[in-house]
C-alpha cells in the first residue's frame, strides 16, 4: 500500500497499479487461509459459546474474557 502511494507521488501509475493488485491478491490469500482455519475450528466444535470449548479446563477464562496464560 505504501509503495503504491510512493509510486503515485512519483507519477508512476502502472507501478502503483501493480502494487495495489499485489495488495489485493495477498489480502484475498489471507482471507482464504482464514476461511480454512475457521472451517477446521468449527468442525472441531471450537467457536465462542460452544459446549466443547466451555467443557475444557480453561472454561472460566473463555467465558470471562481474554487472559494470558
Amino acid at each position: 500500500m505504501v509503495l503504491s502511494i510512493v509510486a503515485i507521488r512519483l507519477q508512476r501509475k502502472r507501478q502503483s497499479m501493480i502494487f495495489l493488485g499485489c495488495t489485493m491478491l495477498l489480502g484475498a490469500v489471507f482471507l482464504v487461509n482464514k476461511f480454512f482455519e475457521w472451517k477446521a475450528k468449527f468442525h472441531h466444535g471450537l467457536y465462542p459459546g460452544s459446549e466443547h470449548l466451555m467443557a475444557g479446563p480453561q472454561a472460566s477464562a473463555c467465558s470471562s474474557g481474554c487472559t494470558l496464560a
